[in-house]
């Protein structure tokens, strides 16, 4: 990567998943933008995307020249979503056995489908 390129998460779930992967920003600036006592009350919380999106809707008007990317996760079964630097989002669905089973688009359409077969 070029030496001046920062990438820096900011993490959720009591510190176990990245929600955010903020490229081109220092992680003073987000500081500045957030408040670090958030960032450390926030990364203990269990937020779905609705939270996740709140929380750095700051970053994407303070840092105008930052690639944003975000996640949501369901703790012990995986990512649910992913939204891109685009606002493209990807939903991530799974089965009672907790396999993911669909990758869905934001407008709901099946991306990619996986089926599992087991032998008796």
């Amino acid at each position: 990567k070029e030496p001046d390129a920062k990438t820096c998460y900011i993490w959720a779930y009591n510190g176990q998943y990245p929600v955010a992967e903020i490229s081109n920003a220092d992680y003073s600036a987000i500081e500045t933008i957030l408040g670090a006592s958030n960032i450390s009350v926030f990364s203990t919380t269990y937020p779905d995307k609705s939270d996740v999106d709140s929380f750095i809707a700051p970053l994407k008007t303070g840092l105008p020249n930052a690639q944003i990317t975000s996640f949501s996760f369901v703790p012990l079964i995986g990512m649910v979503s992913q939204t891109d630097a685009k606002g493209m989002t990807i939903y991530y669905e799974y089965d009672s056995f907790q396999r993911l089973k669909h990758i869905k688009d934001q407008n709901g359409n099946i991306i990619k489908s996986y089926d599992y077969h087991y032998k008796p």
